[in-house]
């Protein structure tokens, strides 16, 4: 899954079809999208952390934002979701592109999805650290303060800051909240700050 997005997409647009043939999804629900932290093989236990609400899981691990205005044309907008709720920018700054590359594309991504659904809150949290590369150690803070400006005035944009809380009050990354790979949050990490986050948004 972290190389053949394409056919990632075609089973992630099955699985839409699946969960709405079956009720499991209606139109006006939350569809959680963008790279690996919301593919289903990393979290688990979606499932039951949403069991009974009207949301979907259709991450594609690897994947990066220059490719989803591609995937959202499939996998979103014949769902008409209230809330698009995405993880996206690691991968990009760890294939090294420059950070306003990647600014670019992330703004680009979310105006797109803006226009197609302007009905929809679109939700983005910021890049976190990761313990593969050092790729993200400069790009990463620009990044975030970018888009965090350029959010300001967007009601129909939530930006949901999670960086600062991976970080301990010594201004160390707390790499308990990641798997073993330094990469993946635990799936207690989900819970605390993932979901917590979005509650508090208002987004449920």
């Amino acid at each position: 899954s972290f190389t053949d997005h394409d056919s990632q997409a075609a089973a992630r647009e099955q699985t839409m079809e699946a969960r709405t043939e079956a009720g499991l999804y209606r139109q006006g629900g939350v569809i959680f999208c963008g790279d690996s932290f919301f593919d289903p093989a990393f979290w688990t236990d979606f499932e039951n952390d949403y069991a009974g609400k009207n949301a979907a899981l259709i991450g594609i691990g690897g994947s990066r934002a220059d490719e989803w205005p591609v995937f959202i044309e499939r996998l979103l907008y014949p769902y008409a979701p209230s809330a698009v709720v995405l993880n996206l920018g690691t991968n990009d700054l760890a294939s090294s592109e420059g950070a306003q590359t990647v600014i670019f594309e992330l703004q680009a991504l979310f105006e797109e999805l803006h226009k197609a659904l302007p009905s929809a809150q679109v939700c983005w949290y910021n890049i976190v650290p990761r313990g593969d590369t050092s790729a993200l150690d400069t790009t990463m803070p620009v990044v975030n303060a970018a888009i965090a400006e350029w959010a300001q005035g967007k009601d129909w944009f939530t930006l949901l800051d999670v960086n600062p809380l991976y970080y301990n009050e010594s201004g160390e990354v707390n790499w308990s909240l990641f798997k073993s790979d330094r990469l993946h949050p635990q799936l207690t990490t989900y819970d605390d700050l993932y979901i917590t986050l979005l509650e508090q948004a208002g987004i449920v």
